[in-house]
């Protein structure tokens, strides 16, 4: 929304008073730059929280291991495996992009 409001003004501002477009450039590079930088920041705080759900603490030496590790790398203590958390696994993997990429190839050419 914040983008399509700086267009407008971009547009009136060069009808109507072209200076101005001093103004409203700057301005709409901050404010892509600053809405950059707060997404990439949801992205990783997503992508650690989806990393945290696979890990579990350690019975033995309380240290994070996999959810389905069933030694503990730091300790070497058996533990039983755990199944992944609801909603992830391959249930939400499509195969069918799996299957065109492995047809298609790394350069995107079909192998047959």
């Amino acid at each position: 929304m914040g983008h399509v409001l700086l267009i407008v003004l971009h547009i009136v501002a060069a009808f109507a008073f072209w200076p101005a477009l001093f103004v409203t450039l700057p301005l709409h590079l901050v404010y892509g730059i600053m809405s950059a930088r707060s997404s990439a920041a949801e992205e990783a705080a997503t992508q650690a929280r989806e990393a945290a759900e696979l890990l579990r603490p350690c019975p033995k030496c309380a240290e994070s291991i996999q959810r389905a590790a069933v030694v503990c790398r730091y300790c070497g203590s058996t533990v039983e495996a755990l199944p992944p958390p609801p909603g992830v696994g391959i249930s939400g993997y499509k195969t069918g992009a799996a299957l065109a990429r492995a047809l298609r190839g790394g350069d995107g050419t079909p192998r047959l």
